[in-house]
């Protein structure tokens, strides 16, 4: 049994039983997706899952941590051999975190580049109070990407995308700042992997959604999913603009798509240093990415409060909001800036 396989292809759904067959894939399958996901391509993946053993469709329907919890107990009772999560960002971290709990074997078919979670070792679910956490679980043992399926997918989860690792520039100044005041200790490779993550996306030479630029894409979420891997905590690609989002979260009175808020979270962080952003902004609106707070439903009164609460959100995370004194001016100066900018 082979373990931490990639493959990022064209077409590599036609090829699951096939790739799955390879490392000996075969017994106890559990098929976590969801209702949408499953009429698109349920039938597609579930008629080669069948060549290799018994397998039983788990649709989720949310990702709480409860649920999530029972589905691994569920594992373990009725003797599951391999759990596959077909879908997005929810599907996937239900997936990862009920095989963590399970100790099972975890096979991960994304359907959508909205955020780094297709390759990290953490699952955001929802408390009792229908608050996010991050919790540790495990990465995938396969991940599977077919590119023909991500360029299928909605355009707003592909500039989602865009955005979550676009605000790795302001998570690596972060983790710096905590490493010099002696609050964190730095992993080079991690560092190093969520750059390279980033580099890889600001260098490309792509200005539109195409084929190519979606491999792009594929690529430095991955690498972000394994900078996590590496430094064994969320650091390397999470820091004051997650926390943003975060506050956004809990307070915000507007449901908006992670990418998004971070990528605007990045923005608002580096105005308020007075850090150059040109380039970053830049980039994102080549490829239209909207971050404005009015077109994302956020008004004043709840971007003002999310920079606020944001470092309560992880106290034991320290970021640059650590250092600084927040005024009400500053920010409706800054909030101003951002709806004239963006």
């Amino acid at each position: 049994m082979f373990s931490n396989i990639l493959k990022i292809e064209e077409n590599a759904f036609d090829r699951v039983a096939l790739i799955l067959t390879e490392i000996s894939v075969r017994g106890k399958i559990g098929l976590i997706s969801d209702n949408n996901v499953m009429k698109i391509y349920g039938e597609k993946i579930l008629s080669q899952l069948k060549q290799l053993g018994n397998v039983e469709v788990i649709i989720v329907d949310q990702n709480s941590v409860e649920s999530s919890f029972n589905l691994g107990k569920k594992f373990i009772l009725e003797g599951f051999d391999f759990i596959v999560g077909l879908g997005g960002g929810k599907v996937l971290d239900v997936g990862k975190f009920s095989s963590y709990i399970a100790k099972k074997f975890y096979i991960s078919l994304p359907t959508t580049l909205a955020n780094d979670g297709i390759a990290s070792p953490v699952s955001v679910l929802n408390d009792e109070g229908k608050r996010h956490r991050s919790l540790g679980s495990k990465m995938p043992d396969v991940i599977i990407i077919d590119t023909k399926v991500m360029g299928n997918s909605p355009k707003e989860l592909l500039k989602a995308g865009i955005g979550d690792t676009i605000s790795n520039y302001t998570a690596l100044m972060d983790w710096k700042l905590a490493v010099r005041k002696g609050k964190e200790t730095m992993n080079d490779f991690a560092w190093l992997m969520s750059q390279n993550s980033l580099n890889a996306l600001l260098e490309t030479r792509y200005d539109e959604l195409n084929d190519k630029f979606i491999r792009v894409l594929c690529d430095s979420l991955v690498i972000s999913g394994l900078a996590m891997s590496f430094a064994g905590t969320s650091r390397p690609v999470s820091g004051s603009e997650h926390l943003f989002s975060h506050a956004l979260d809990r307070y915000g009175k507007k449901n908006n798509i992670h990418g998004l808020q971070v990528a605007l979270g990045t923005i608002t962080i580096l105005k308020l240093i007075d850090e150059d952003y040109s380039t970053l902004l830049e980039y994102l609106k080549c490829f239209e990415v909207n971050i404005n707070p009015v077109k994302l439903g956020i008004d004043f009164e709840d971007f003002s409060k999310a920079l606020l609460k944001a470092k309560e959100m992880r106290p034991d995370r320290y970021t640059v909001l650590n250092e600084l004194v927040i005024e009400e001016m500053d920010l409706q100066k800054i909030y101003k800036e951002l709806v004239e900018e963006l």
